[in-house]
């Protein structure tokens, strides 16, 4: 019984004093940005203690200069919570704040460049529904469209054409949602020529849109 109370004591104060035993830091030099328009900080006790704080906010994308990464180890557990020691590059004074609160230059932008491609994707959608799924031009421009269609599908379908004909292009469909494939069809109307796209899957009934009527 003595010797169980006295593991229960030994294991108490390695957890008591985890955060100031086990803390390990890591010097940086980098500099980052805030994820978002709000922040975790960190109240710094001294001793290597630093405590939860409130949750502020932030310039989205204002830069910030990592000084260090910590962790924290978890009582009784391999694991550690990351924080950031961080000088922001207009100001003096240092925090802690949380790493998932912030990201790399790099991240950043993919980031940005994802959320111009969706805001494009939804343009050309919806242009694309606006005129019915369908390319309309004057007929004399009948054989140039089409040879933009079959350019379109076989640079940007997933799937292998199973018909080609003067009227008719058709993919195999999709094997998953992740794939794209589509159905292009021409008739002519009076003076018109009417090209009508189905996009299969992931295909892009917008993107094929612009390509065949103007060729981008």
């Amino acid at each position: 019984m003595k010797r169980l109370l006295a593991l229960c004591v030994f294991a108490a104060t390695v957890a008591g004093c985890s955060s100031t035993l086990n803390r390990k830091l890591e010097p940086r030099n980098e500099t980052m940005v805030f994820a978002n328009d709000s922040a975790t900080f960190y109240k710094n006790e001294g001793n290597n203690r630093v405590t939860p704080g409130d949750r502020r906010k932030v310039v989205p994308n204002d830069t910030v200069r990592v000084i260090s990464y910590s962790w924290d180890r978890v009582p009784f557990s391999t694991n550690y919570e990351t924080h950031s020691e961080y000088l922001i590059v207009q100001g003096k004074d240092t925090s802690w704040v949380d790493t998932k609160d912030l990201i790399t230059k790099s991240e950043l932008q993919k980031r940005n460049a994802n959320a111009e491609f969706q805001r494009l994707l939804q343009e050309e959608q919806a242009e694309f529904i606006a005129n019915g799924r369908a390319v309309i031009l004057p007929r004399n421009q009948s054989d140039e469209a089409w040879g933009r269609a079959v350019s379109f599908v076989a640079k940007n379908s997933d799937m292998k054409v199973q018909i080609a004909t003067d009227l008719m292009i058709d993919t195999y469909n999709p094997t998953s949602e992740s794939k794209s494939g589509y159905t292009i069809t021409r008739r002519v109307q009076g003076d018109e020529v009417i090209i009508e796209i189905v996009a299969k899957g992931s295909g892009r009934g917008g993107q094929a849109y612009k390509f065949i009527k103007f060729g981008r």
